[in-house]
């Protein structure tokens, strides 16, 4: 008699697979109840194949496009001290203005 024999269990690789567009990607063998992500070297996009339990593959395509932030905002667009500053003598002028048609 043979004892049984143990295989352990290796966890699922998370390198990445690139593959030359889409058709390479088409090509690219899947086991039955497994996916794979497979990245295009030649451009911005990614492929998600799987395969249901008859070992029928399908594959869908997205484009990766960057995600830019908020730029902040143009520095022109603040008042600088001195246009306060303005601001605050045009305000004080029309004030003195107001007084003086109110006497």
């Amino acid at each position: 008699m043979y004892p049984y024999q143990y295989y352990p269990m290796y966890p699922p690789q998370t390198s990445i697979i690139w593959v030359s567009g889409e058709q390479e990607a088409q090509m690219y063998p899947i086991a039955p109840n497994n996916a794979v992500t497979l990245w295009d070297k030649n451009g911005g996009a990614v492929y998600v194949k799987s395969a249901d339990a008859t070992g029928k593959p399908t594959m869908k395509a997205y484009d990766l496009i960057e995600r830019v932030s908020a730029q902040p905002q143009n520095v022109q667009e603040y008042a600088t001290k001195s246009d306060l500053e303005a601001l605050n003598a045009a305000i004080a002028a029309i004030r003195e203005e107001l007084k003086g048609e109110q006497q």
